[in-house]
């Protein structure tokens, strides 16, 4: 099995909100203003990291 870096695709809401360094309630408002795309998979949310990746380098 080959490895990649340990970044995953696709992360959860805690986890984005951490990487971001904000709440998980700003994380979901700047979701709800569509700032950040989020994906849903049934019933989780998802956030690709190269978005977050990208709304980071936007906010600077």
């Amino acid at each position: 099995m080959s490895t990649m870096n340990d970044e995953r695709l696709l992360v959860g809401p805690r986890d984005a909100a951490k990487l971001l360094s904000v709440s998980e309630r700003t994380l979901w408002t700047l979701t709800r203003e569509k700032k950040i795309e989020s994906r849903k998979i049934g019933r989780l949310v998802r956030y690709s990291s190269d978005e977050l990746k990208r709304f980071a380098t936007e906010c600077r």
